[in-house]
C-alpha cells in the first residue's frame, strides 16, 4: 500500500528539491498534499477517475491502482515543480508525464461507473 508520504517524497526527488536521504519537512508536506488532492480531482472532473480519495496527512494510505502511482508521482512533479524550483522543468519529465497520462486515462475506462 501506498502512502501520500512516499507518493510526494518520489515527486520531490523527481524535480531534485530534495535530497534522497532527506524527510519531507511541513511546508513541501502542505503543498504536496495541496497538489496531488487539486491535480487528482482536477483529472477525475475532466473523466479521469482511477479511485483517488482525498488524503489529509502523509500517512493516508493512495486510493488507487498501483499501476496508476507512477503516474500520479511523474504529474504531481511537474505540478509542484515551479514552487520549488528556480530553473525550468526538464523536457524529459513534460514528455514522461504526458506519456503517463494515457495510463490513467486507460486505467480510468476500465472502472465500472458508480
Amino acid at each position: 500500500m501506498e502512502t501520500a508520504e512516499t507518493l510526494i517524497l518520489d515527486a520531490l526527488k523527481e524535480i531534485v528539491a530534495i535530497p534522497a536521504e532527506s524527510r519531507i519537512d511541513a511546508y513541501k508536506t502542505q503543498v504536496g498534499i495541496f497538489y496531488l488532492n487539486a491535480m487528482m480531482f482536477e483529472f477525475a472532473a475532466t473523466g479521469i477517475n482511477v479511485g483517488y480519495t482525498q488524503i489529509n496527512s502523509l500517512g493516508d494510505v493512495i486510493t488507487v491502482p498501483d499501476s496508476a502511482l507512477d503516474a500520479m508521482m511523474l504529474n504531481l512533479a511537474l505540478a509542484i515543480s515551479p514552487a520549488f524550483k528556480e530553473s525550468i522543468t526538464s523536457i524529459d519529465l513534460f514528455e514522461q508525464a504526458e506519456e503517463a497520462m494515457d495510463v490513467l486515462r486507460e486505467l480510468s475506462y476500465e472502472r465500472p461507473a458508480n
